[in-house]
């Protein structure tokens, strides 16, 4: 029996116990771990890298919470959701998620993007009634970003992503919700200034629509962004919206009673309308290849939707690309029918007449020769004069 016929009989065996979406998610394992996408937006500006950049980042975060707003600057304690006294432990919600991508910059001004995003874990209760949930992918998606400039010190960025959810919500569940279980599509846009190639203020927006009769969200950030070669740090406001309310009022009530069941009562994943007002700081260093980023959240302010904070830890790595031009050396280069010889030549004589001794003794040798040829065609006058004789105009006769 050959080696491929024992294989072939391994793998045989293995698919009688797989079904479709096992073999996704098996495939979707084994080609992301290569993979940037700290949100379905980025989450910080996303510059050009440019053209031919294999980019790949992974993004650990850490989130924790003990209350909700409910109106807003109006928070309210899980306790209190729960209907629990007052000297009872305090009810929890808290996840630690990863977040993976591969990106591909096919020009200067385009990339592409694959994403996923899922849970190390997601762990809820109130000391008593724990309630955990193991490494898990959730999301996947697709995601399109065109830088422009229209001067040297202003430009924006169109992106659009596409997501999609691996596992339904289940209402049984008695495990941790951390997804909403439905479609997102993301129109958006960013606009930034550079100044100095050192100072980038920026603006976003975008629409999130979500299906399953879910509300869809305006989000938006602004803040700005010190960089150089070595470093950036930066921080920006953000925040989201419900402007498509919720259609699904009908069961609102079951939802609220599933998420105190599962998430301790948070309303982080799977609330109806929410809206959030919160702030991010982030400081990143730069290595050949390999950018480090450490970041923070803060909630500030909402209405249905978990109040608390994040740590971000975020390993970014870049590989090939073209060496962009200026746009003088653009201008200045040989096109490419010229051949090797003749681009030689050309820099040769740009060489001499750069160097000014140089011009003065080409300028003095061509002045000699000019007068040396003058000289030449009096003489050749002279001699005709002489020969010509005024009698005998024709001397062969």
């Amino acid at each position: 029996m050959k080696v491929k016929d024992v294989f072939f009989i391994i793998l045989r065996t293995i698919s009688t116990f797989l079904t479709v979406s096992d073999y996704f998610i098996i495939s979707f394992l084994i080609f992301t771990p290569l993979s940037l996408k700290a949100q379905e937006d980025s989450l910080t500006l996303p510059l050009s890298r440019g053209g031919g950049v294999f980019h790949t980042e992974l993004n650990t975060g850490y989130y924790y919470t003990e209350s909700n707003y409910t109106q807003r600057f109006t928070s309210q304690a899980l306790r209190q959701v729960l209907g629990l006294k007052s000297d009872s432990p305090s009810p929890f919600f808290q996840y630690m998620n990863m977040e993976l991508s591969l990106g591909y910059s096919l020009t200067n001004w385009f990339e592409v993007e694959v994403f996923s995003s899922g849970f190390w874990f997601a762990q809820s209760g109130n000391g008593e009634n724990l309630r955990f949930s193991g490494p898990q992918i959730k999301r996947a998606g697709l995601a399109f970003r065109s830088q422009q400039s229209i001067i040297k010190a202003f430009g924006f960025i169109p992106e659009f992503s596409f997501s999609f959810p691996f596992f339904a919500i289940k209402t049984h569940t008695e495990k941790p919700i951390t997804d909403d279980g439905s479609l997102h599509f993301t129109p958006s846009l960013w606009i930034y200034g550079a100044i100095g190639e050192v100072f980038y203020p920026f603006i976003y927006g975008g629409l999130k629509i979500r299906t399953l009769a879910l509300s869809s969200l305006l989000q938006w950030k602004a803040g700005v962004m010190l960089k150089s070669n070595i470093a950036e740090i930066g921080f920006y406001s953000y925040g989201f919206w419900s402007v498509i309310r919720d259609k699904s009022s009908a069961v609102l009530g079951d939802r609220a009673n599933l998420l105190k069941r599962t998430n301790a009562g948070s309303l982080r994943f799977f609330s109806a309308n929410p809206g959030l007002i919160g702030f991010t700081g982030w400081l990143g260093w730069h290595f050949p290849y390999v950018t480090l980023r450490l970041s923070g959240d803060m909630d500030i302010n909402g209405t249905n939707y978990s109040r608390g904070y994040t740590f971000l830890a975020s390993v970014i790595i870049a590989l090939g690309g073209h060496k962009k031009k200026k746009m003088d050396e653009i201008f200045t280069e040989p096109t490419e029918h010229f051949e090797p010889q003749m681009i030689e030549e050309v820099e040769s004589v740009n060489d001499i007449f750069e160097n000014p001794m140089e011009d003065a003794r080409i300028q003095h040798a061509a002045e000699q020769a000019l007068e040396a040829g003058e000289q030449t065609e009096e003489e050749k006058i002279e001699e005709t004069t002489t020969t010509e004789d005024p009698a005998n105009p024709n001397p062969e006769e």
